[in-house]
């Protein structure tokens, strides 16, 4: 798959790698009961609020960053419209809306010393 050949894709499968072993190593030592008799045995350091306290904080942070990457798809939305309209300006006649001549020297591939080395069809 082309994903994983980017970097993104790198960091996907590291970090589900590195989530599966923390897992199964904690399934395996069966941290959520120490845990939680750990915060049995010191309610007066209110430690369960502290760790309400992380997984909101941690939820809210996946929640930012969801709505930053929909914000980047609609700033690459926007600069690809502005890429367009700069290139249809800069290949059309303001005035008349047709083809200017550098639309017609790229198209036609005419060489800047005066020759022309070939037509696009």
């Amino acid at each position: 798959m082309a994903f994983f050949r980017t970097r993104a894709g790198w960091q996907a499968s590291i970090i589900f790698f590195c989530g599966t072993v923390v897992l199964v190593f904690a399934h395996g030592t069966d941290a959520h009961e120490r845990i939680l008799n750990f915060l049995h045995r010191y309610e007066a350091f209110e430690l369960d609020e502290l760790l309400l306290v992380l997984d909101v904080v941690g939820l809210m942070s996946i929640v930012y960053a969801c709505l930053r990457l929909l914000d980047l798809r609609q700033e690459k939305r926007r600069r690809d419209q502005a890429e367009a309209r700069a290139d249809w300006m800069a290949r059309h006649d303001a005035l008349t809306g047709l083809y200017n001549r550098y639309a017609c020297v790229s198209a036609w591939n005419i060489d800047p010393s005066g020759g022309v080395t070939g037509v696009q069809f």
